[in-house]
């Protein structure tokens, strides 16, 4: 099986976290309960207008160029002070911002973007379409220090065809090519001299976006907002103004520093995931939004087994496959939000019953004992049990509850499941030979992509495509954002944006009750 360094980063990075992750979220929830809850509030809600200082957090960024850090939250300040192409308004779904219009070929590959006219960034100077095009390449030139490397991976080439005019070729059709175009848009004359690596705080960020950049002071990243912004009049835009007069972001140790700042009343909003949700649904003293977030599990199967020649067999796993397929719509996992409806690969939709899968069993010329309830294949001419294994991180809580789902499901077709715990290095060291039969594992969906074509990733650098039946999506886990009961306006978090609606929002004043 072909691996690569990149690939193995990838998919076992978090199998070694996700435990662990687990229990520190429980630590940081149990001190939670005696913040916020005992504060009587008043709320003063007379409806939107302008004021108010919103608090965000943020980790130490090691660059304020949002085409040159890979710290999340530095791309969360980035939708403040700059504007994209287009913007995700959901996560599967965008809406035209700096693009006025577009036109694609009919081979999928020559796009044309037409752009907003009579656009000024904060410094007063105008935006065209060479800044379009400087943008893509300085995420070409910083490569992989780009978080936004694999959006602009397929862009063959880009030329300015006129002041307002962009073409863009694409090496190959992408139906999701506008949801990559997502990245912020830099001024050329501002950040062509930008460094790649650190920052001079003397350089103030530039955009044409809601807020200006004013100072980082103090650990705190200051930005206020900029009144004559463009979308507030455009035909298409806001209709209003941004109500909210400045945003900080303070900067913190790191992201296990989140929950005790939301306690303190440091920050405004937070985000939490894993067994505790429940709890703060029922919270009266914050304003809770659950959704869909980017981590998830799958099962991969072996081409090659621990020590038998059936994982061989592509009929064999696809029969698998389509059984725990349908296994789980009969007995779904309750640790997330069903993953299988994502995928379409071939037969893969054709769920497969007991009865259907062990009928599709019996005619690869297995046996199955009915009384017994035990499959027997044939080794050497003689009939033995079928056996197999599963691995998974014995860190992790949630994976020992898919291991044991899988023990039962393969059980009920006369598959005897041995269950088998592994270190991360035990882990990256069987999927680099290819010596185990099935593994519990988890990661990611990166920010440019779905989780389709996360999978086709993960069995590209495995050497495979899907269509050779080796992963499974199973689920992906909740997440959901924490408001201050002073923050006020539609809140649509997804897993790309937490603060989706931001636009809308304007800040209540509460006190304590006299």
């Amino acid at each position: 099986m072909k691996k690569t360094a990149i690939f193995l980063a990838l998919l076992l990075f978090i199998t070694g976290l996700s435990g662990c992750g687990q229990q520190a979220a429980n630590q940081e929830d149990a001190g939670y309960y005696t913040g916020r809850e005992e504060m009587p509030v008043l709320s003063q809600d007379s409806g939107p207008a302008k004021g108010g200082i919103l608090s965000l957090f943020m980790t130490t960024p090691d660059s304020l160029n949002p085409l040159y850090t890979l710290n999340p939250y530095v791309r969360n300040l980035s939708m403040f002070v700059f504007d994209s192409l287009f913007i995700a308004d959901g996560e599967d779904s965008c809406v035209n911002l700096l693009a006025e219009s577009w036109q694609l070929s009919d081979d999928g590959v020559t796009l044309d973007i037409k752009l907003r006219d009579k656009i000024t960034f904060h410094d007063g100077s105008e935006f065209s379409a060479k800044d379009v095009a400087f943008t893509i390449e300085a995420i070409r030139n910083a490569g992989a220090r780009s978080p936004y490397m694999d959006n602009v991976a397929n862009i063959d080439s880009v030329m300015v065809t006129d002041r307002l005019q962009v073409r863009m070729i694409f090496r190959k059709k992408d139906p999701r090519w506008q949801l990559k175009m997502t990245f912020p848009i830099l001024p050329e004359h501002v950040f062509r001299d930008w460094p790649i690596d650190g920052y001079d705080p003397d350089q103030k960020l530039i955009g044409t976006g809601a807020y200006r950049f004013d100072a980082i002071q103090d650990d705190v990243i200051s930005l206020s907002r900029h009144d004559d912004w463009w979308y507030v009049s455009a035909p298409d835009g806001l209709g209003h103004p941004v109500w909210i007069d400045r945003i900080q972001f303070i900067i913190h140790g790191g992201e296990h520093e989140m929950m005790a700042s939301f306690q303190k009343n440091i920050i405004d909003i937070a985000t939490v995931s894993g067994n505790n949700m429940d709890y703060y649904a029922n919270r009266s003293d914050i304003l809770y939004s659950p959704y869909v977030g980017n981590r998830f599990e799958y099962i991969l199967l072996s081409n090659v087994g621990a020590d038998n020649r059936r994982m061989e067999n592509v009929a064999f796993r696809t029969i698998l496959l389509r059984y725990l397929a349908g296994y789980m719509t009969q007995n779904p996992l309750e640790l997330g939000v069903s993953a299988i409806e994502e995928v379409a690969w071939g037969d893969m939709e054709k769920r497969a019953d007991r009865e259907e899968a062990l009928a599709a069993l019996e005619e690869l010329g297995m046996v199955y004992d009915e009384r017994k309830n035990v499959l027997y294949t044939f080794r050497n001419g003689a009939r033995t049990p079928l056996n197999l294994s599963v691995r998974y991180n014995s860190l992790d809580l949630d994976r020992e509850t898919v291991a044991e789902w899988l023990q039962a499901a393969l059980n009920d077709i006369g598959i005897n499941v041995v269950l088998e715990k592994s270190s991360e290095e035990e882990e990256m060291k069987a999927v680099a030979n290819g010596r185990f039969d099935i593994m519990v594992l988890g990661s990611r969906i990166p920010h440019f992509s779905s989780l389709e074509e996360t999978l086709e990733l993960i069995c590209g650098n495995l050497g495979l495509g899907g269509e050779e039946a080796v992963i499974l999506p199973l689920y992906r886990k909740s997440e959901a954002a924490l408001y201050s009961l002073d923050i006020r306006g539609a809140k649509e978090p997804f897993w790309k944006n937490v603060y989706n609606g931001w636009t809308d929002w304007y800040l209540v004043r509460h006190g304590t009750e006299q």
